[in-house]
Protein backbone atom coordinates (compact mmCIF):
# COMPACT_ATOMS: atom_id res chain seq x y z
CA UNK A 1 0.00 0.00 0.00
CA UNK A 2 1.46 3.52 -1.08
CA UNK A 3 2.80 5.92 1.84
CA UNK A 4 0.21 8.67 0.78
CA UNK A 5 -3.07 5.95 1.06
CA UNK A 6 -1.89 4.44 4.48
CA UNK A 7 -1.68 8.23 5.88
CA UNK A 8 -5.06 9.07 4.34
CA UNK A 9 -6.08 6.03 6.31
CA UNK A 10 -5.04 7.32 8.91
CA UNK A 11 -6.55 10.28 9.14
CA UNK A 12 -9.86 9.04 8.32
CA UNK A 13 -9.60 6.64 11.20
CA UNK A 14 -8.99 9.62 13.49
CA UNK A 15 -4.87 8.66 14.28
CA UNK A 16 -3.33 12.83 14.07
CA UNK A 17 -0.22 11.01 11.98
CA UNK A 18 0.64 14.43 9.97
CA UNK A 19 1.19 15.85 13.41
CA UNK A 20 4.42 16.33 14.68
CA UNK A 21 3.33 16.26 18.48
CA UNK A 22 1.52 13.07 18.02
CA UNK A 23 4.88 11.56 16.66
CA UNK A 24 6.31 12.09 20.06
CA UNK A 25 3.51 11.51 22.13
CA UNK A 26 3.09 8.14 24.24
CA UNK A 27 -0.03 7.78 21.66
CA UNK A 28 2.37 7.12 18.55
CA UNK A 29 3.04 3.63 20.32
CA UNK A 30 5.02 1.31 17.71
CA UNK A 31 1.62 -1.36 17.92
CA UNK A 32 -0.69 2.20 16.53
CA UNK A 33 2.33 3.26 14.24
CA UNK A 34 2.20 -0.33 13.31
CA UNK A 35 -1.39 -0.66 12.45
CA UNK A 36 -0.95 3.50 10.56
CA UNK A 37 1.46 1.38 8.19
CA UNK A 38 -0.59 -1.54 7.47
CA UNK A 39 -0.35 -3.25 4.10
CA UNK A 40 -2.69 -5.06 2.32
CA UNK A 41 -0.87 -8.21 2.99
CA UNK A 42 0.01 -9.66 6.59
CA UNK A 43 3.62 -8.95 5.45
CA UNK A 44 5.31 -6.01 7.87
CA UNK A 45 6.70 -2.97 6.10
CA UNK A 46 10.58 -3.28 5.63
CA UNK A 47 12.56 -1.18 8.04
CA UNK A 48 9.80 -0.23 10.07
CA UNK A 49 11.41 -0.20 13.07
CA UNK A 50 13.90 2.06 12.16
CA UNK A 51 11.36 4.46 10.23
CA UNK A 52 9.27 4.91 13.41
CA UNK A 53 13.10 5.62 15.26
CA UNK A 54 13.46 8.09 12.60
CA UNK A 55 10.12 9.98 12.61
CA UNK A 56 10.22 10.33 16.11
CA UNK A 57 13.49 11.73 15.75
CA UNK A 58 11.97 14.12 13.25
CA UNK A 59 8.71 15.17 15.58
CA UNK A 60 12.27 16.44 18.17
CA UNK A 61 13.52 18.28 15.22
CA UNK A 62 10.41 20.26 14.53
CA UNK A 63 10.35 20.71 18.11
CA UNK A 64 13.50 22.15 18.61
CA UNK A 65 13.65 24.29 15.31
CA UNK A 66 10.31 25.73 17.14
CA UNK A 67 7.49 24.40 15.40
CA UNK A 68 4.36 25.48 16.85
CA UNK A 69 2.78 22.37 17.91
CA UNK A 70 -0.58 24.43 19.09
CA UNK A 71 -0.88 25.30 15.46
CA UNK A 72 -3.93 24.16 13.24
CA UNK A 73 -1.40 22.11 10.88
CA UNK A 74 1.65 21.58 13.24
CA UNK A 75 3.87 22.35 10.92
CA UNK A 76 4.17 26.48 10.69
CA UNK A 77 7.69 27.13 12.23
CA UNK A 78 9.16 30.90 13.06
CA UNK A 79 9.74 33.02 10.17
CA UNK A 80 13.54 33.41 11.41
CA UNK A 81 13.76 29.30 11.49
Amino acid sequence: MSLVACLRRALDEGVPITSPKFWRSRQASDDVLRQVFRGATDEEMPLLSERLTILREAGDVLREVGTADNSPSGWEVWSEC
